[in-house]
């Protein structure tokens, strides 16, 4: 799930939890990186539709909501 996305579904349901499936430690790493998906989440065009995610901590602020366990719980596939 892009963080725009989860930027606004968390700005309206701020007690909820999340399911992801990383953390931004990557992002962290790699600054080129975190400037890359910077520019595609502070699109303009996609600020017309969802909240924006004002920063880039907010980036990955947004993203450990789900990579770091915040959604606890198992999963079963099968």
């Amino acid at each position: 799930m892009s963080p725009t996305l989860v930027h606004a579904i968390h700005s309206h349901f701020p007690n909820d939890n999340f399911v992801g499936e990383e953390s931004a430690n990557a992002l962290r790493a790699d600054s080129t990186l975190l400037e890359a998906v910077w520019s595609l989440v502070s699109d303009p065009e996609s600020d017309a539709v969802l909240d924006s995610v004002p920063s880039r901590e907010g980036i990955l602020r947004v993203i450990d909501l789900g990579g770091t366990g915040a959604g606890e719980g198992t999963a079963a596939y099968g």
